[in-house]
């Protein structure tokens, strides 16, 4: 089966992990074991990722899908900062529908002296992608409801088959809900199953890759979720129109790894309408929906991977 973290990140059904769904009442489960170790910084951990997948794959290519966007950014740095070999795979749209965040990966390329043996650029037809029958056979294969990043699994298919593919998706998300009776937040872990979708491509496909290199390690994702950021966010210190890590992720990432600051901005907005038509039509068509998630409020996840907390 392929690797898809190192074994302390358990996803699937029914609390059975790695496991497909036949079912709507399936419940989408996502656990994470007690942390090993004393957590290092968000960056150290990265890097030491990064080392354990270059040395379990030492013997294949690694391509880290790379959008120019701040999450596969991190990913394909990591892999650099630990000197492990890595191809950074750019998807480049038909009529430059992804011209925005490309530019921040050539940037990337140019101020960091990427050599162009370690850039793999490869076209891509979006639009004709969303209306094609292959795509509806790898979403049914992979099960998921949302087609627009589905391409990723025919390009892998197509020109990474020899080698490891490594993702971002997934970051750990929280975010606040508000109690309408004491007016205080709620702050909660979501884990979506949307994306376990990828894990799915890489298990029904049997290719090796790390669909989820945040998730590679329980010490990984708890070190992201366990910073000054945060500590700050989850103890209301922010303006209450912070609700989400997201808003604070791009300072975050750019604080550990002096990345360059970007406009969030993605491919899709300009395909959106076609996408959300896409996803409708297709969502309609489907017996079982896979759009579960799974969340758990943030001091009970700390204190069951039993994360020293300092709050």
């Amino acid at each position: 089966m392929a690797f898809l973290n190192d074994g302390t990140i358990h996803l699937g059904y029914n609390d059975q992990p790695w496991t497909f769904t036949n079912s709507n009442s399936d419940v989408y489960t996502f656990k994470a074991d007690p942390i090993r170790r004393k957590l290092g910084s968000f960056k150290d951990e990265c890097i030491r990722a990064a080392k354990e997948i270059g040395e379990a794959y030492k013997d294949k290519p690694i391509y880290v899908l790379y959008s120019g966007g701040i999450d596969s950014e991190v990913v394909f740095h990591s892999f650099r900062l630990a000197g492990v070999p890595a191809i950074a795979v750019c998807i480049q749209f038909e009529d430059n529908l992804n011209i925005h965040e490309l530019k921040y990966a050539f940037q990337y390329f140019e101020r960091h002296k990427v050599p162009p043996s370690q850039i793999k650029i490869i076209p891509f037809n979006e639009r004709d992608w969303l209306q094609s029958a292959a795509c509806k056979e790898i979403a049914n294969n992979v099960q998921t409801v949302e087609l627009g990043y589905t391409h990723l699994f025919q390009i892998a298919l197509d020109h990474l088959s020899d080698g490891v593919v490594i993702t971002g998706h997934e970051e750990p998300l929280v975010w606040a809900e508000d109690d309408p009776e004491t007016g205080k937040r709620k702050w909660s872990f979501y884990c979506h199953e949307r994306h376990y979708s990828i894990h799915k491509f890489f298990m029904k496909y049997e290719r090796p890759g790390v669909p989820s290199f945040f998730q590679w390690s329980t010490e990984l994702l708890n070190s992201f979720m366990h910073n000054d950021y945060w500590i700050a966010l989850f103890n209301n210190q922010y303006a209450p129109g912070i609700w989400i890590t997201e808003q604070l992720k791009y300072g975050f990432f750019g604080n550990q790894f002096n990345l360059a600051h970007r406009k969030k901005y993605t491919s899709f907005e300009r395909l959106v309408a076609e996408i959300l038509d896409a996803d409708n039509a297709w969502g309609e068509s489907l017996p079982i929906k896979w759009t579960r998630s799974q969340s758990v409020e943030i001091f009970e996840w700390f204190d069951r991977c039993n994360v020293r907390t300092i709050w």
